[in-house]
């Protein structure tokens, strides 16, 4: 017997029982534009007007400004002069300009300028930033539309998914965020589709959610694991022939790009997994969770103060680099060697705030809410058996968590597969059962 059936895979078998309501053609349209409508207005009212500060965002808003075809990543050396004397809401609807006077720049990851680059094609014409903010807005609804149309079973599980996930403030925060935490949720859209989608991926579908899987990784590669699953998961849900042999092509030339992308990498981690001893209280030295705290320790063991402008910084300064992150390794070991329960406690922790909501770097009695959310939420999925859901999250995540705690920009792509796991879980079984004999009987009366 095949083990891909027409059905969701690795859902429990009660995902398939009868819908809640039943509704015409005509009416199920008007509940999607509803839907989305919502979706809008609740990225209007709560959108964030905050944002990383121009040494972060410039390389990649110039970047694409400057980009040619030989896609070189070069950023504009006068035209950071002139952003520079910029305010933030003028920053926002600022055209970067194309220059000759470029210099290369490979700190961070690349696929956020591709990223930029579409925003500027598109919306240009409202300001670079605004233009990103309002592509990741289109996206959102995309993802919205994705999910409430091809994964999610009935108006119950819609309904639920609209109010905990599409409108959410604390989602949409990140949503409108000029930064490229937002594209996380990709990969887990891909994954939602392949797992539990409720019929199997066409050819275009395979194609599509393949290549978003690998501009994901480009994007943010701290995403991979979860990028090889859902494309693995994509394989055993194609249909036998034609399909599955282009969904396997696909994995095969997939992996052939992460390999070339980790190829590039010449970032080390040793900045945040020092800094990340600063979520919880220590007595190591590292006091709060901040970059400032790497930068004042180097600056204590070598009188060398980072600067981080993209100009003129010596940040950027390869030498530089290179003495910065191999004196915080060399710290970040002898913490390991000395207080290895601390590091322990501090994955444990984390470990249990990504099946959460995440860490709170504010609010302490948050992140021990999360913690406790996070341990009913892996007994839940344990219970009800959804272990690729649990393994997806736990893949997300454990490229960072056993190091630095998932604060939500880190964890976001994380939140789409936990909401809609959860709704699944909660109209399934006998509350679902329940609820369905009690609108039978309701209709009864009112007949």
């Amino acid at each position: 017997m095949d083990m891909c059936a027409d059905k969701p895979i690795f859902t429990p078998d009660k995902v398939n029982a009868k819908p809640f309501f039943r509704a015409s053609r005509w009416f199920r349209s008007l509940e999607v534009l509803f839907a989305l409508v919502l979706t809008a207005t609740s990225m209007f009212m709560f959108q964030n007007h905050g944002g990383q500060s121009l040494n972060w965002t410039y390389p990649y808003t110039s970047g694409a400004a400057n980009l040619e075809l030989d896609l070189q990543w070069k950023i504009s050396v006068s035209d950071f002069a002139t952003a520079s004397a910029l305010d933030a809401k003028d920053l926002r609807s600022y055209r970067f300009q194309r220059t000759t006077d470029t210099v290369p720049y490979s700190i961070n990851n690349y696929g956020y300028v591709l990223v930029a680059l579409v925003a500027r094609t598109l919306f240009g014409f409202t300001g670079d930033i605004n233009a990103l903010v309002l592509l990741q807005c289109v996206t959102h609804l995309v993802v919205v539309l994705v999910v409430w149309s091809l994964v999610l079973q009935h108006t119950l599980q819609r309904w639920l998914f609209l109010g905990l996930y599409a409108c959410n403030p604390l989602v949409v925060h990140v949503v409108t965020f000029p930064f490229y935490y937002f594209w996380t949720c990709l990969p887990a859209m891909v994954f939602l589709l392949f797992v539990m989608g409720r019929s199997r991926p066409s050819v275009p579908v395979l194609l599509f959610g393949n290549a978003a899987l690998l501009l994901s990784v480009l994007i943010r590669p701290t995403v991979v694991l979860l990028v090889v699953l859902a494309s693995i998961c994509g394989v055993f849900k194609a249909k036998p022939g034609a399909s599955r042999t282009v969904s396997i092509a696909a994995t095969v030339v997939l992996t052939i790009g992460i390999f070339m992308i980790s190829a590039g990498q010449r970032n080390s981690p040793f900045h945040t997994m020092y800094v990340g001893l600063g979520a919880y209280p220590n007595q190591v030295g590292v006091n709060v969770l901040a970059d400032e705290e790497g930068y004042h320790y180097f600056k204590q063991q070598s009188g060398i103060e980072i600067q981080t402008a993209v100009i003129g910084g010596n940040y950027s300064d390869p030498e530089i680099r290179s003495a910065y992150f191999g004196c915080l390794r060399n710290r970040y070991i002898d913490i390991v060697r000395s207080e290895p329960w601390l590091v322990m406690r501090n994955a444990l922790f984390n470990g249990c705030q990504a099946f959460g909501i995440g860490y709170s770097v504010q609010y302490p009695i948050v992140s021990a809410i999360s913690g406790v959310i996070g341990l009913a939420v892996i007994i839940v999925l344990v219970l009800r058996h959804l272990w690729l859901q649990a393994l997806a999250i736990g893949a997300y995540s454990v490229t960072y968590i056993w190091y630095y705690p998932p604060i939500p920009a880190y964890h976001f792509g994380a939140f789409l597969i936990t909401v809609v796991a959860l709704v699944f879980t909660c109209t399934q079984g006998r509350f679902s059962g329940r609820l369905a004999k009690g609108m039978r009987s309701i209709r009864q009366t009112q007949q």
